[in-house]
């Protein structure tokens, strides 16, 4: 109790004499990927200058061509009964976003696709397709936004046909 008084005391005093805490550079928390995501660029926790986030998603080889922010991604984690995806490109557009410091990106700007065919599950009791995943996973998908020297936060949103919002959110930092 007295130990508490005591720091509780010393930080009045600091108000009082008007000491301020020295500037920080704060650390970024990193939260493990989730199971449907591979990658996240710029990682969780990542510092970049501008010019090297102007480049990096250009040097993936993910056929992006401007400063983007990119994952891969396993559609078949978030597939529920009766989704059946004809194309990567529908999936996207109709189920995923990713929101950059509290900007929504709807479309995507490049798609880079595995030559796969997509996981599906049936239905045991009929044999019928419960779901079925798009082609080409694990997707891999550049969303373009230049960005300014700073703290980003970014968050990926899958919505499910229920209706849940499956998301993942990261902060990472772009230097001079």
């Amino acid at each position: 109790m007295r130990i508490k008084l005591y720091w509780l005391l010393v930080g009045m005093i600091a108000v009082l004499m008007g000491c301020q805490n020295p500037s920080v550079n704060p650390t970024l928390a990193i939260e493990p990927l989730p199971q449907f995501l591979g990658v996240v660029i710029p990682g969780p926790g990542e510092s970049n200058s501008l010019e090297e986030y102007n480049n990096l998603a250009s040097t993936l080889g993910w056929n992006a061509t401007e400063p983007a922010v990119c994952f891969s991604v396993q559609p078949s984690w978030v597939m529920e009964s009766g989704d059946i995806f004809a194309s990567a490109d529908q999936w996207l557009l109709d189920r995923v976003h990713i929101v950059i410091d509290d900007t929504a990106i709807i479309r995507y700007h490049s798609l880079l696709l595995t030559d796969s065919v997509g996981l599906q599950a049936t239905e045991q009791s009929t044999g019928k397709i419960a779901w079925k995943a798009p082609d080409g996973s694990p997707l891999r998908v550049c969303y373009a936004l230049p960005l300014e020297v700073g703290v980003h936060t970014a968050t990926i949103v899958i919505e499910k046909t229920s209706g849940e919002q499956v998301t993942y959110t990261w902060q990472f930092r772009i230097t001079e």
